[in-house]
């Protein structure tokens, strides 16, 4: 199964349709939510290769395993086709930090 191509988000909450030509309506593949208890923002996804999407954002809340440093930190993330994180980073300063492309 390739990456679908069609990604809807919502205060970090990610729909993935299928993007079969032949189907009369989107299927959709499958939803999941990413993030804290903060605000969050995911500005850009791009994918990768053919199993995974890379997420460029920045967040105010205590994911990727570090604790945010102030403000906003820029996040990173590697999403695989079925919804699960290969790995994701989370990075800042005592001020404000965006991230807003991987490429």
């Amino acid at each position: 199964m390739s990456i679908p191509r069609i990604a809807f988000l919502y205060a970090c909450t990610f729909t993935l349709l299928s993007t079969t030509l032949k189907a009369q309506t989107p299927e959709i593949v499958w939803q999941t939510y990413l993030g804290g208890i903060r605000e969050d923002y995911i500005y850009n996804t791009q994918p990768c290769n053919s199993a995974q999407m890379i997420m460029a954002g920045t967040t105010q809340s205590d994911i990727a395993g570090t604790t945010n440093c102030g403000g906003y930190d820029a996040y990173l993330a590697v999403m695989n086709n079925d919804g699960t994180i290969a790995w994701e980073l989370s990075k800042g300063g005592p001020s404000n930090d965006y991230c807003y492309n991987a490429w």
